[in-house]
C-alpha cells in the first residue's frame, strides 16, 4: 500500500517530534503493509514555512536512517499545503513540492472552518498548469461535513479527494465518520491515507480504514484508493475516478419509479 499523506518528518510541524519517532512510525507502517510513504509536512505561511529544499533534506536523512534500521519503506517528497493565494506562484517557483511530473498533483489542505471564496478559481488556475489538487480530509472540514455537495463541486471542477483512514474507523468522532461514509457512497473519495502524526494517536496504519471503506464501496474500489490511485499520482499519470453520484437525481428516480 502507498500512504500519500503522512507527517513523518521530525520537528518541522505538529507531526513526529524526533528521529526515533519517525523511524518507529515507518516501522509501524511497514508492519501494516505500507511500502511507500509520501512525507507531507504542513506548509502554512507564517506557521510552518517549510520548502521543497528543506523537506527534501529531511527525507534523505530519514531514508538513510530507515536503511540502517532495515525498514523497507520508500520515501517521497511532498507537503500538506494550505490553500491560499500564493500557492500557484510557490509551485511555479518550485518552493512548494508537487507529486508526479507529466501530470502533477498538489496535496492541498483547506482552512478547517471555511471554504476559501475563490477555491474553484484556484483549482482552475492549477489545472491550467497541469496540476491537480488533492483535497485532504474533506470529511473533517466543517463546511463539507454539513454539505458534501461542496466537495462534489470541487471534484466536478477537477480536484481529487483523500479521506483519512482514521475517520473511517471513528477515530475522529461520529460526525467525521458519517461524513466520510457519505462521501464514499457518493464516489467523492479517491484516496485513503493515514495523515499520521505519531506512534500513539493518529498512527500510520491503513488496514483498518481500508476494511471500513471496502464495506461501503467494495474490496476492489477500496484497494484502488491505496494502490492504483496513489501509484498513478507518484508516476505522474491521470487517475481514473468513478462518476460522482448525485443523490438528488437518485431520489428523483426513485420517486418516479414508485409513484
Amino acid at each position: 500500500m502507498i500512504d500519500l499523506h503522512c507527517h513523518i518528518l521530525p520537528g518541522i510541524d505538529d507531526g513526529s517530534r524526533s528521529w526515533d519517532e519517525s523511524v518507529e512510525m515507518a516501522r509501524i507502517a511497514a508492519a501494516d503493509g505500507i511500502t511507500d510513504i509520501v512525507a507531507t509536512p504542513h506548509i502554512t505561511p507564517g506557521l510552518y514555512d517549510n520548502t521543497t529544499a528543506s523537506i527534501s533534506a529531511l527525507v534523505s536523512e530519514l531514508a538513510n536512517r530507515l536503511a540502517t534500521a532495515d525498514i523497507r519503506i520508500r520515501l517521497h517528497v511532498g507537503a500538506d499545503v494550505r490553500v491560499e493565494p500564493n500557492v500557484v506562484s510557490g509551485v511555479e517557483a518550485a518552493t512548494i513540492p508537487v507529486l508526479g511530473k507529466r501530470v502533477r498533483y498538489l496535496v492541498a489542505e483547506l482552512p478547517s472552518q471555511m471554504m476559501p471564496p475563490n477555491i474553484r478559481e484556484l483549482v482552475y488556475a492549477l489545472q491550467l498548469r497541469q496540476i491537480i489538487p488533492i483535497i485532504t480530509h474533506p470529511e473533517r472540514h466543517a463546511s463539507m461535513q454539513q454539505d458534501p455537495d461542496l466537495l462534489r463541486q470541487l471534484v466536478a471542477a477537477g480536484a481529487l479527494a483523500q479521506v483519512t483512514a482514521g475517520s473511517l474507523t471513528g477515530e475522529f468522532g461520529p460526525v467525521a465518520r458519517r461524513a466520510a461514509n457519505k462521501m464514499l457512497e457518493r464516489n467523492l473519495i479517491h484516496l485513503i491515507a493515514t495523515d499520521a502524526h505519531g506512534t500513539q494517536k493518529r498512527r500510520p496504519v491503513l488496514t483498518p480504514g481500508l476494511a471500513a471503506a471496502a464495506a461501503i464501496v467494495g474490496e476492489e474500489a477500496a484497494r484502488a484508493m491505496v494502490l492504483d490511485a496513489p501509484r498513478a499520482i507518484l508516476a505522474g499519470v491521470p487517475v481514473v475516478i468513478p462518476e460522482p453520484v448525485d443523490p438528488s437525481l437518485a431520489r428523483g428516480f426513485l420517486s418516479r419509479l414508485f409513484s
